[in-house]
């Protein structure tokens, strides 16, 4: 017995157990699975030895392809505020800078929404602004002008 194995019939004895109780070495059995499945690399050894063979290699992860999709605008005035919508996640940019997004990984599924604004006597909008095309997909890297077309109520 070593002095885990004290350490622990010492505990069981003090648990107030009577009987018989076996006594296992964790650590010695853990060490010996470690060197049936990982065993150390050696130049030294005849090629039939099972020791002689490299550790199992860790899986390698597979990296998923992505792309990168860019929203052009045209129609806006300057320093107004456009989205698009990809796959139900809005993403904003000021006219007339673009929308870029990457690391997409799967089929996006874009909206652009109209834009409405201001408010007349009658409360209704004063201005709107139609993009075309107003929806898509995509599932590679690839530019996307947006065309807006005005109108004013008064």
């Amino acid at each position: 017995m070593n002095s885990k194995d004290v350490v622990l019939a010492v505990i069981v004895l003090a648990m107030g157990g009577a009987g018989v109780y076996m006594v296992y070495d964790y650590a010695k059995k853990s060490q010996q699975q470690q060197q049936q499945n990982y065993p150390p690399p050696s130049t030294n050894c005849p090629a039939s030895s099972p020791n002689c063979s490299p550790p199992p290699s860790p899986p390698q992860q597979q990296q998923v392809p992505s792309y990168t999709l860019t929203f052009t605008e045209s129609g806006l005035p300057t320093s107004k505020t456009w989205i698009v919508n990809i796959n139900g996640v809005d993403y904003y940019s000021i006219a007339p800078n673009p929308i870029v997004v990457s690391g997409i990984t799967s089929v996006a599924d874009w909206q652009v929404p109209t834009l409405y604004g201001g408010e007349n006597v009658f409360g209704l909008y004063t201005w709107k602004y139609t993009p075309t095309p107003s929806q898509g997909s995509a599932d590679s890297t690839e530019t996307i002008p947006i065309t807006y077309a005005g109108s004013y109520n008064l």
